[in-house]
């Protein structure tokens, strides 16, 4: 993995308090200074990617003028290193996750052939989704070649449901902490979709892709799915198993590392296909009914703004938006390439 430190100039300034000499160098140093990028690439499993980019804004410092870039660097460095370590950590413990699934039902642990053996493997994911809550918010199961799902998930207020389907009904019930089911159904689907892989409905069968998930909208929240394939070696069950990755927890792993540093900064990640997925501070960035993610050009966010307006000055305003990222990336590649430090 190679960080690249991205630093621009402008004609903006820097605003201070400053009192005596020091501090007058220090404004003086720092003048001209626009927020600073960085990108970070990160290469998923199932060749996924987000970039990264980093913006100070407006930063001021009680410091030598001599210590001001090594200090701006040490700031990108550190945030930089622990956004990647965090990213990294959570795609392999999700795909560990979802590999130990395969595992108990590649080896007739999980099984789903009757009734009475669904509903222990039901109660083990159970007790196995507790133990990683902070990896995936949902464990489940879809069987072959029925398409329905089973499994468990705790939703946007940390409340315990549970998912099963009949044909391409799919319900969802209010659970106790054991996992049994409450009272009437929470809600009751009925979603055929068109019969394409972009719009499934209920129809788990139409997506065959494994591995890690671009992130997506599902119920109002962002997410990243992994999932696997699982053949039981005595009962011959074909099985899809997967978990999902909330962006809500990324954000939350974003505000510990901003609370980290003692300067106003933004910290935002694009998705390749150009849309903010999380950030801090927290942008809104789904539609009023939640059914999809804002475009940038949506998000009216001074940080987003300065972003897109470096990348139009630079890249042409012609251009949308991931393929400007894709632009600055190659550029990024290049200097890494060249052995060039890039400034």
């Amino acid at each position: 993995m190679t960080i690249l430190p991205f630093a621009r100039a402008s004609t903006a300034t820097v605003s201070s308090t400053a009192t005596n000499s020091s501090d007058i160098s220090v404004v003086k140093k720092l003048k001209g200074w626009r927020p600073r990028f960085f990108m970070l690439m990160a290469i998923f499993i199932a060749a996924s990617s987000i970039t990264v980019g980093v913006l100070g804004w407006k930063l001021t410092f009680n410091a030598a003028k001599d210590n001001i870039e090594d200090l701006v660097q040490q700031i990108e460095d550190l945030i930089s290193n622990r956004i990647s370590a965090y990213i990294l950590d959570q795609s392999d413990g999700m795909s560990d996750f979802v590999a130990l699934q395969q595992d108990m039902f590649r080896e007739n642990i999980f099984s789903a052939s009757t009734p009475t053996r669904k509903n222990r493997t039901l109660q083990s994911m159970l007790m196995l989704l507790n133990r990683n809550r902070r990896t995936s918010v949902d464990i489940f199961f879809v069987t072959y070649p029925a398409g329905e799902i089973s499994g468990y998930t705790y939703n946007a207020t940390g409340s315990l449901q549970m998912w099963t389907q009949q044909g391409m009904t799919v319900t969802t019930w209010n659970c106790d902490d054991a996992g049994v089911p409450i009272g009437n159904p929470y809600s009751i689907s009925t979603n055929i979709g068109d019969g394409t892989p972009k719009n499934p409905g209920n129809n788990n069968l139409l997506d065959n892709d494994t591995g890690i998930s671009v992130a997506h909208v599902w119920n109002g929240r962002l997410f990243k799915t992994t999932v696997g394939i699982a053949v039981n070696k005595i009962t011959g069950e074909k099985v899809v198993v997967g978990g999902d990755w909330t962006m809500v927890l990324l954000s939350q792993q974003l505000d510990i590392i901003h609370a980290s540093i003692p300067y106003p900064l933004f910290i935002g990640i694009f998705g390749t296909a150009g849309s903010l997925i999380a950030s801090s501070p927290r942008i809104i960035n789904l539609s009023q009914d939640k059914s999809r993610m804002l475009e940038l050009r949506e998000l009216n966010n001074p940080f987003i703004t300065d972003f897109t307006g470096y990348l139009n000055i630079t890249y042409g305003a012609q251009l949308d938006f991931q393929s400007q990222l894709k632009l600055l990336k190659g550029f990024l590649h290049n200097k890494r390439d060249a052995g060039e430090p890039f400034m």
